[in-house]
C-alpha cells in the first residue's frame, strides 16, 4: 500500500497506539513506521501483538 504521509511526517516522533494489533490500528502502525516514527502497541493480548511485529510489512 502506497503511503499518504510523507516520508518523514513522524520523524523522531514517537507515538502510542492501542488497538494496534490487527486491523486499521495495525496499518496506522505501519504507516507511522514507514513515515519515519517510531510505535509502542498496545492490546489485549501479548501473542497478538507479537504476531504484528514479526508480521513484515
Amino acid at each position: 500500500m502506497t503511503s499518504l504521509l510523507a516520508p518523514d511526517a513522524f520523524a523522531g516522533r514517537t507515538i502510542v497506539l492501542v488497538g494496534g494489533g490487527t486491523g486499521i490500528g495495525l496499518e496506522v502502525a505501519r504507516q507511522v513506521v514507514s513515515a519515519g516514527g517510531r510505535v509502542v502497541l498496545g492490546g489485549r493480548t501479548a501473542a497478538t501483538l507479537e504476531r504484528a511485529v514479526a508480521e513484515p510489512g
